[in-house]
């Protein structure tokens, strides 16, 4: 089923559910237009496995990765079983794949492979439709307890254990939305193109945002995890103030009542 410039195969399933992968991957272009001025895609081969096994075995991929973006190929591949989050997993790994479909596109190979890995998957996480859940708790969890992965450390590779990677997707995908709701998507088309003409990890995100990675990671957490902590410790503790500002209100009365009318 085409729907220009987006071409799906698939052996199992209906055509709404074709459909559905279409429409996926012309909101996740549109969203990626609106993140960082993506270019429009070119044609796009989208192939659908039922299952995991098929996928990884055609692909000789790791057992936990369920999509795969070959842009020199003009190809994604991902895996939608039949089960009830299916739609959800559409609209997530769909959109995600084909980012880095068009991030390659804008860059080019060797433009492509010099972009920190932070950078590309914390916009393919971006323009999901329907964003992983886990990421918010295990985020949260890893400020909880110090725990965090430095920026620095996914210049170039996520940890290959799935836990890890989750984390590292989780603060990617954070700490870019940062930078975007921060300087904008012409300043986020700019950070790409900094790293696409060859500067490294720390200088290209100092030639475009004037602040060396350190800095910036440290107002990432502070402006985005620790407020949330804080935002979090407010909503636990806001029934116990609402008790507490009930009782301190009924001695105030009390006093007043009892105390001498003059």
């Amino acid at each position: 089923m085409s729907n220009p410039p987006f071409e799906v195969f698939w052996y199992q399933g209906s055509a709404p559910f074709a459909q559905k992968v279409l429409d996926a991957a012309a909101q996740g272009a549109r969203r990626a237009q609106e993140n960082w001025l993506a270019p429009l895609p070119e044609r796009v081969k989208i192939y659908v496995y039922a299952d995991a096994q098929s996928m990884q075995s055609a692909l000789s991929t790791q057992g936990w990765i369920a999509g795969h973006a070959s842009p020199a190929y003009g190809a994604l591949y991902v895996t939608l079983p039949d089960t009830p989050s299916q739609t959800t997993e559409i609209r997530r790994l769909v959109p995600h794949e084909l980012a880095h479909y068009l991030l390659y596109q804008q860059t080019g190979d060797s433009g492509y492979h010099n972009i920190p890995a932070w950078l590309n998957e914390g916009l393919a996480s971006g323009v999901e439709l329907s964003p992983n859940p886990d990421y918010a708790i295990a985020l949260r969890q890893a400020a909880d307890d110090g725990r965090l992965i430095p920026m620095r450390d996914l210049c170039h590779d996520f940890p290959n254990d799935a836990s890890g990677a989750l984390l590292a997707y989780a603060e990617a995908a954070s700490f870019t939305q940062y930078l975007l709701q921060r300087y904008g998507r012409s300043t986020m088309h700019a950070l790409i193109t900094a790293y696409a003409e060859g500067l490294g990890c720390d200088a290209g995100a100092e030639y475009t945002l004037g602040e060396d990675l350190d800095h910036l990671t440290r107002a990432w957490q502070a402006n985005s995890l620790h407020a949330g902590q804080w935002s979090q410790t407010f909503q636990d503790m806001l029934p116990w103030l609402l008790l507490l500002g009930g009782i301190v209100l009924s001695l105030v009365v009390g006093a007043w009542l009892v105390s001498p009318k003059t």
